[in-house]
């Protein structure tokens, strides 16, 4: 039932969205996300990786449906009640124009889109932003000690496998 009565009563077990499968093991297939999950996400992300506070911006250039932008960025901006400035997409030349413009002090991430960040030219503004932390998949060694270097990210937050995270300060 797409609009349950008002006297419907939901658990933290219950259903609250679905995450598809990339289809690299078969077809793409659709995981069950619960509320549980989305709450624990929501503060484990917001009070102990991004260290949200007020006046705080995470700043999210991926789809909504990927499951990154929903539990490491839609949950933990819900969680601490702080702002969430949204792209329409990605975009190595306008990402930090758009980070700046929205004044962020984190952003999310997936795959190689801080590699792609690494390959633009550098440019007196690399550092003219406020980010200190950012969250993702995880980035190789290499990767992550060039990006710290250029652009000045404090600290990188990257999950085990949906079950946790490890920082790279």
């Amino acid at each position: 039932e797409l609009n349950p009565p008002d006297t419907a009563r939901h658990t933290l077990e219950d259903q609250a969205a679905f995450i598809y499968t990339s289809g690299t093991t078969g077809m793409p297939k659709a995981a069950i996300v619960r509320h549980s999950r989305l709450y624990r996400a929501g503060g484990v992300w917001a009070g102990v990786a991004y260290r949200f506070g007020s006046g705080d911006v995470l700043y999210n250039c991926l789809p909504l449906y990927h499951s990154n932008a929903l539990l490491l960025a839609t949950c933990p901006v819900v969680s601490a009640g702080v702002t969430f400035a949204l792209s329409r997409k990605f975009s190595r030349t306008r990402f930090w124009d758009e980070i700046r413009q929205h004044d962020a002090n984190s952003f999310i991430y997936i795959g190689e889109l801080c590699r792609y960040l690494m390959n633009t030219p550098p440019s007196p503004n690399d550092r003219k932003h406020r980010v200190s932390a950012i969250s993702g998949n995880g980035l190789r060694p290499d990767i992550w000690r060039g990006f710290q270097q250029r652009f000045g990210v404090r600290a990188e937050f990257a999950t085990l496998g949906g079950r946790g995270f490890v920082e790279n300060a």
